[in-house]
């Protein structure tokens, strides 16, 4: 399965974005939910750049 660039380019954004919007969020259910949210679309950008 070939995933364009442009596509694993969004999904590290995404990551990134997630990942740094866990910071600003006060309450832990929102923070755990960003982390995992981003941290999921940052692996699969990074799996998905080896296949």
């Amino acid at each position: 399965m070939k995933i364009n660039k442009k596509t694993r380019e969004n999904l590290e954004k995404i990551g990134i974005i997630l990942t740094l919007s866990t910071s600003m969020a006060m309450n832990i259910p929102t923070a755990l939910f960003f982390l995992t949210t981003g941290g999921t679309c940052l692996f699969l950008s990074d799996f998905l750049n080896k296949y």
